[in-house]
């Protein structure tokens, strides 16, 4: 999903109206009125806005780009935090993980001192046994990753949805949480022509997208 900033341009006590505009579907402007072909053969019946645009009034103090990396035994959380304030933070920085539920799996506290205007980036790595299952497939276990800043003015949530899984590639093979896993796909590239002489229905398309062991 795109992401623009509209803090400079929203004036309080006045009624805006946010416009979204999606233009060019067959090539994606960059800067400079430079433009990345193609987008691809499925923009002309797929391009356009897909979800509902959401406005989010963000902390001064946050946590942005959250990414969970599981991999076999260990999971880490790498997060970038940001201090759009005046002043300076200092406080606590904690990491956990919870099941679906709430309940907490993990949890690991660490300093956070971060200067007014400026961001700085953290990480937690927690070494895993048998607390968490495997997401694999038809077993979709998800878990939160869970961040909090906090100090005696302030506690900022954030919760990051995620599977535990480990993949390797081992050749040319594909293996999902520690088996080998044969991956079929659809060859779905539609275009004007194929429409005209053939038809994947959505029954034909779900089958051959399925994966094999």
């Amino acid at each position: 999903p795109f992401e623009i900033n509209i803090t400079k341009f929203i004036q309080p006590g006045k009624i805006h109206d946010v416009v979204i505009k999606v233009m060019g579907l067959s090539s994606v402007p960059v800067k400079n009125h430079l433009y990345i072909y193609p987008v691809g053969g499925s923009a002309k019946f797929s391009g356009g806005i897909i979800g509902v645009p959401v406005i989010e009034k963000r902390p001064a103090v946050r946590t942005e780009s959250v990414g969970v990396t599981p991999s076999k035994n260990q999971v880490r959380i790498d997060a970038e935090i940001v201090n759009n304030s005046s002043s300076a933070f200092e406080g606590k920085l904690e990491f956990s993980i919870t099941d679906y539920d709430g309940k907490n799996i993990f949890s690991s506290e660490q300093e956070l001192n971060i200067a007014k205007n400026s961001s700085k980036s953290a990480s937690c790595t927690f070494n895993v046994k048998d607390e968490l299952k495997l997401w694999d497939i038809g077993k979709p276990n998800l878990y939160y990753a869970v961040l909090k800043i906090k100090n005696s003015a302030v506690s900022i949530q954030s919760r990051t949805r995620f599977g535990y899984r480990y993949l390797e590639i081992k050749g040319p093979d594909f293996h999902l949480n520690g088996r080998h896993v044969r991956m079929r796909g659809p060859w779905g590239h539609r275009s004007d022509w194929m429409r005209q002489h053939m038809d994947i229905t959505t029954r034909r398309y779900s089958k051959d997208k399925t994966p094999h062991n």
